[in-house]
């Protein structure tokens, strides 16, 4: 289901850096970071769980990478119990978070399910989809949305699943609400 023509996004410092300038975030002290035209400086919070090695390694990676724009990173490891708490006081699924990773076992076709806008983690009288919803990244495309439908009502190998699902991947990858590592 990967398209050709799927957009990949390179590992550009470079461009990345001429874009936060464009954008007005300057590291005008020249402490290494960078500010917004009123002194904030460009610093995220990571999160992630306990009780895999290799989660503080991605970590120090992005945030080594993200250094390398001139955006501090800080991070914090919780244990499994208190990162995946129900909303709106978990940090995952009540959205408090900056920047959060985890693992998501997916299947052979794309799980394009769970970024549909209906299912938005937030109180269902805002017009989110529950607390115990699962896309805790509040990322809205009516267009990936439709494009997902289409997928999953279509029969599994035909041309219109195979066109839907590489719809939705192409609109997924332009928008990019989530890194997949």
């Amino acid at each position: 289901l990967f398209p050709d023509d799927l957009k990949i996004w390179p590992y550009d410092p470079e461009a990345a850096n001429a874009l936060l300038d464009e954008g007005g975030w300057v590291d005008t002290d020249g402490d290494g970071i960078r500010e917004a035209s009123d002194g904030t400086p460009f610093a995220v919070h990571y999160i992630s769980t306990t009780g895999a090695e290799m989660r503080p390694q991605i970590g120090q990676i992005f945030a080594d990478n993200l250094q390398e724009c001139g955006i501090a990173v800080t991070a914090s490891y919780l244990p499994a119990n208190e990162y995946f708490a129900a909303g709106p006081e978990g940090p995952v699924f009540g959205r408090r978070f900056d920047l959060a990773e985890f693992a998501w076992l997916t299947a052979t076709t794309p799980p394009c399910h769970l970024w549909f806008s209906k299912n938005i983690t937030g109180p269902e009288a805002e017009g989110f989809g529950g607390w115990d919803n699962f896309n805790n990244t509040g990322w809205h495309h009516a267009q990936f949305d439709e494009q997902c439908r289409l997928a999953l009502a279509a029969l599994p190998g035909s041309p219109a699943q195979v066109a839907a699902h590489q719809n939705a991947l192409r609109i997924f990858v332009e928008e990019l609400p989530v890194v997949p590592l």
